[in-house]
């Protein structure tokens, strides 16, 4: 059954313009091409026949075919039948703006400048982008993975009408079509459908052999016929061909997402741009181009969730596109966000302390990678995640691991950043966490009684201790270890001699800290009693 769409009096401007209808599962040449020309005061049979027919003067045909009595009289604004085949034709040219990734055109590789001839066939890669300029002004931009067949490109000199028709094998095409005269004709085609349209924006897709042809209209209007039914889509609508080509009712496309709060500046070769969800998308088609036009497209993707994320591009300027996607696979309204891409040379790998480690004392020492094209490294100390509150900033350092002194205890955060040999900076990486512990407490004297000798430190809760005994500063001959769990230990006395203890705690979280420094104790010899004093001496009286 006939959709019966709104704006009635456009539609009936568009058929009677062009008698566009599609027969079955395929969308075929119509029976009667025709324009229609209005004529003007001096017009005659024999002066239209001359100036646009082919051959020129065959003037009877086209009185025959308009039922016209007087081949010198033809009245101001009559509207006359000339079938397209009748007609002498001029051919158009268009020309490349801009390519990237992989194109060609009838298999030779496209650049930008080339010039597109009628039944040129231009096809792209999984990476390839076409940005085709039409005679008229209007613009094509081939999306990635898609063949385009540029079937009619013709001008009718005599009535003045433009003739430009696409065949679009499989993929998708962004179109501003540039139409002014209701008589001009400009399709998309594909083996399903054909979008027709008038002085619009719009976009087409077909993916291939079973599948929908879809079309979205952003700016005026477009007929979209196929399987025997037509629509009018109205700007901000769409419709997706059924199995037999046959398009669905129009239906409205989803709203753009909200990019109105994302950063100006991208610091990393991976960028991410993340937004709130549009109620009813299903997916979201994210763009970037190196112009607010989108000639130069240079990334597209299609994503589940509202993250649009790109890699591998150079730094500079950008622009982000991106659009909600429906269930049906319509494609909604474009949002748009310009920024800058800054994320080289690559900051560093940090590699000491971890994420979330430990230090101890006041001495805190940092350890990073060596980064690709970078000659130079910066790093920043701070007690917060913002860097507002700085501890320490070192610039200008060839080595990979920088010392900053007099750290207090506490948490901190430090990032890194590479320097080219030129000088140019690139972004800091991202900050990491880690605490600066005091340096533990030396054990207290021992305690020492006539059996055993008993040590005392300070300690935190959970923690385990090492403790080691030694007779030199360097513990290089250490003669006993042990652990304990609480901050002290008693041991069976030693030998007479000078000892060195020192004690090493690990965290609960498996961080191991420093030994604390040698703590030297002796143990003397047990002086003799008097009584084998006494007995030595009986003998020498």
């Amino acid at each position: 059954m006939r959709q019966t769409p709104p704006f009635a009096g456009l539609r009936s401007l568009l058929l009677v313009a062009w008698l566009v209808w599609a027969v079955g599962a395929k969308a075929e040449e119509p029976a009667r091409d025709e324009v229609i020309y209005f004529a003007r005061s001096g017009d005659t049979l024999i002066g239209l026949a001359k100036r646009m027919l082919v051959p020129p003067g065959d003037w009877r045909k086209l009185q025959a075919l308009n039922d016209i009595r007087e081949s010198r009289r033809i009245p101001v604004g009559s509207a006359l039948r000339i079938p397209v085949a009748w007609l002498r034709a001029e051919p158009q040219a268009a020309s490349v703006l801009a390519v990237q990734g992989e194109a060609v055109r009838d298999g030779v590789r496209l650049e930008p400048g080339a010039t597109l001839t009628q039944g040129a066939r231009v096809s792209t890669g999984p990476d390839g982008f076409v940005t085709i300029l039409l005679a008229d002004g209007s613009t094509l931009i081939l999306q990635p993975s898609s063949r385009l067949a540029l079937a009619r490109l013709a001008r009718y000199p005599g009535p003045d009408v433009r003739d430009t028709r696409m065949e679009l094998d499989t993929g998708r095409v962004d179109t501003s079509a540039r139409r002014q005269r209701p008589a001009d004709r400009f399709e998309i085609r594909s083996l399903v459908a054909i979008t027709a349209v008038r002085g619009t924006e719009f976009r087409t897709g077909y993916e291939g052999a079973q599948s929908a042809h879809r079309t979205e209209v952003l700016e005026g209007a477009a007929d979209m016929a196929g399987g025997g039914r037509e629509v009018l889509l109205d700007s901000g609508f769409g419709s997706v061909s059924d199995a037999t080509g046959a398009p669905s009712p129009p239906k409205r496309l989803l709203p753009p997402p909200d990019l109105g709060n994302q950063p100006p500046l991208a610091e990393r070769v991976v960028f991410r741009f993340r937004f709130n969800p549009v109620a009813g998308a299903a997916g979201y088609r994210g763009q970037v181009a190196a112009d607010r036009e989108f000639h130069r497209v240079v990334a597209d993707a299609v994503f589940p969730g509202p993250e649009i994320k790109f890699a591998e591009l150079p730094d500079g300027p950008y622009w982000l596109r991106a659009r909600s996607i429906d269930s049906s696979g319509l494609e909604g309204d474009n949002a748009y966000h310009r920024f800058e891409l800054k994320a080289r040379p690559e900051p560093p790998f940090p590699q000491s302390p971890s994420p979330g480690g430990k230090q101890s004392g006041a001495r805190a020492e940092f350890g990073w990678t060596a980064a690709a094209d970078a000659a130079l490294y910066r790093l920043q100390l701070a007690r917060d995640n913002a860097f507002k509150d700085l501890v320490a900033e070192q610039s200008a350092m060839a080595a990979t691991r920088a010392i900053v002194e007099n750290v207090s205890p506490g948490a901190y955060h430090w990032r890194l950043a590479s320097e080219r040999a030129n000088g140019e900076r690139g972004p800091w990486g991202d900050a990491q966490a880690y605490t600066q512990k005091p340096a533990p407490a030396n054990p207290e004297p021992p305690a020492i009684d006539k059996n055993h000798v008993s040590f005392a430190w300070s300690g935190e809760p959970g923690q385990r201790f090492r403790v080691q005994l030694a007779r030199d500063t360097r513990f290089d001959y250490t003669i006993a270890e042990f652990t304990s769990d609480e901050p002290m230990m008693t041991l069976p006395k030693p030998d007479p001699g000078v000892y060195f203890v020192r004690v090493q705690a690990t965290d609960p979280d498996g961080y191991v800290g420093p030994y604390t420094a040698a703590q030297r104790f002796e143990i003397l010899p047990v002086p003799p009693s008097p009584w084998l004093l006494l007995l030595l001496l009986v003998p020498l009286l």
